[in-house]
């Protein structure tokens, strides 16, 4: 009987053993795994600062490429009033005269 009680004890002791070692690889792995989680998170956050950054460039660019265009369009819009005022005054200068040549 005791042969049998020593047997079942070392058996026990063996398991709880191999139950040892199992919970030890699975704490390895589960602190691996949130090093892996912590670096991840890390270069997922250095991503979004990146791609934030490249679209606070580009938004500025199309701002400043706003302010570039609007002022040319002013510019424009500036020398075609003349262009419309010359053209005016020079058709009031020119069609009186040839009016009253007519009517003469």
């Amino acid at each position: 009987m005791q042969s049998f009680s020593s047997f079942v004890l070392q058996a026990l002791e063996q398991h709880i053993k191999s139950v040892t070692l199992e919970v030890q690889e699975q704490r390895e792995m589960r602190t691996e795994l949130e090093r892996h989680v912590i670096k991840w998170k890390e270069e997922g956050a250095d991503w979004k600062k990146r791609y934030e950054n490249e679209a606070r460039l580009r938004i500025e660019d199309v701002d400043m490429l706003k302010k570039k265009f609007g002022a040319q369009i002013a510019d424009l819009q500036v020398r075609e009033g003349c262009c419309f005022y010359r053209l005016f005054t020079l058709k009031s200068t020119t069609f009186p005269s040839s009016r009253t040549n007519l009517t003469s």
